[in-house]
């Protein structure tokens, strides 16, 4: 997690509720002149003071505990302005070990078309807040609630040092190793939010670094996806409609992999149409 003094009246709430459910909760502080003193009651809580370590690395701090841990472990990428439910760890444990640790699973995800010259151009996005019904193929996730298995998409510290993109960070890595993303089904309101503007807020409204990096990489695209899916679902033993039906997968999704056609939630609606039309003229 990575936090920064506009956000210090509300985080013992958040770390209160995460430090009963993890081994460790590394908390990298941002803009900070001091460890909160709240913060050193919790015997599994390690706080990182950024002006001592690797100065101001906004949501970058959030990959802190890769510095500190080397074994195998389910990581936990957090942001502090969700008050997570009392079973988060254990639900999203339980899932990742019943796909055997091959898949990086998230509670916020969205899909971004083929068609995009902008990072922030989608035709889906499966807000944290908001209900579904079954697990969801996604191409980004949200790395406030990402879950993945270190041996799965291993990451090194040092590449979260410099430019800001971890949504799109971790998604490439999951790609590049040949897991796949999903946001998994859960009911309205599971996380509940405390209503702060984030970096989402400041990066929506112009052309950023995500848009060259995003460009530079095919890993995200549907057709790429398709095959590390085909790829899942072969490995579960099953023929893919059984695997997907016992494990409330996304069937539209996993049925576009074998006929070959796009998947609904890929659609571009006239909507996002217009918007990427509007961007792509505004930022040329």
């Amino acid at each position: 997690m990575a936090t920064f003094p506009g956000r210090v009246e509300t985080l013992d709430l958040v770390v209160k509720n995460l430090s009963k459910q993890l081994d460790a909760l590394y908390i990298y502080l941002n803009e900070f002149e001091e460890t909160p003193e709240f913060l050193t009651q919790y015997e599994n809580v390690y706080p990182i003071l950024g002006k001592d370590t690797f100065g101001d690395l906004v949501a970058n701090g959030k990959m802190i505990f890769l510095d500190y841990e080397k074994d195998d472990y389910i990581a936990f990428t957090l942001d502090d302005d969700i008050v997570f439910p009392d079973d988060y760890v254990e639900h999203m444990s339980a899932l990742l070990e019943s796909m055997n640790y091959r898949v990086g699973l998230t509670v916020h995800g969205s899909i971004i078309p083929d068609t995009a010259s902008w990072y922030y151009e989608r035709t889906h996005v499966f807000g944290a807040k908001k209900s579904l019904n079954y697990h969801t193929a996604v191409n980004l996730v949200g790395s406030g609630t990402f879950v993945y298995h270190s041996k799965s998409i291993p990451l090194d510290f040092d590449d979260f040092t410099r430019e800001v993109y971890v949504d799109l960070h971790l998604s490439l890595a999951a790609f590049n190793n040949g897991i796949p993303l999903m946001a998994i089904k859960r009911e309205t309101n599971w996380l509940k939010f405390i209503k702060y503007t984030g970096l989402w807020e400041q990066f929506k409204v112009g052309v950023t670094h995500h848009t060259r990096i995003m460009q530079d990489s095919d890993l995200w695209r549907l057709s790429n996806i398709q095959n590390v899916w085909k790829d899942f679902l072969a490995a579960g033993g099953d023929d893919w409609f059984t695997y997907s039906t016992n494990n409330e997968l996304d069937l539209d999704f996993c049925a576009s992999i074998y006929s070959k056609s796009i998947p609904l939630n890929w659609r571009g609606s006239r909507v996002s149409m217009q918007k990427a039309l509007i961007f792509s003229q505004e930022f040329e």
